[in-house]
């Protein structure tokens, strides 16, 4: 199912700036840290939501990176900042930004950055499901046109992967 061009959208109208999660034990290993699949499963959930802001679609999530570079703690508070990176004809990358608050000890930490590619589909009248295009993005300033050339590193990194 083809739809018309659709007019592009801006990286804020869609963008989650400042999602809290707090840690609780039952999020935590057992050297009391938190489980990792605790913020990638919160960020495929804000990601999902940031691509349908974007494409006004249902979108699912085909691929996922996350770099981790610190434990989380019981009792912080983690906080998650996604925005479309850049968009291709039926897909686009969501970058998701998750720091861990110490309200205590009044510190910030970056602990992990994830990328998702997600596409969007649609049914056809015969219950057959097709991919569909999406809006491309309008990077405006310096830090979402450096993750806009960066998206394209990623996806050109994946491909030769997955040959």
């Amino acid at each position: 199912m083809s739809r018309p061009e659709l007019p592009p959208k801006r990286v804020s109208e869609s963008a989650i700036n400042d999602f809290p999660h707090p840690i609780f034990p039952h999020h935590l290993n057992y050297l009391s840290t938190l489980f990792g699949g605790v913020p990638l499963a919160k960020a495929d959930e804000i990601a999902g939501e940031v691509a349908q802001r974007h494409t006004d679609q249902i979108c699912v999530t085909k691929y996922v990176t996350a770099e981790f570079f610190a434990p989380g703690y019981q009792g912080e508070i983690l906080i998650f900042k996604a925005a479309v990176n850049r968009t291709w004809r039926t897909s686009l990358e969501i970058g998701v930004k998750v720091l861990a608050i110490d309200r205590s000890k009044k510190t910030t930490r970056h602990i992990v950055s994830l990328y998702f590619i997600l596409v969007a589909e649609t049914k056809d009248g015969n219950g057959k499901i097709h991919l569909s295009r999406i809006p491309q993005v309008i990077s405006e300033t310096d830090e979402e046109k450096r993750r806009y050339e960066e998206a394209e590193v990623r996806r050109q990194m994946l491909r030769k992967s997955s040959l």
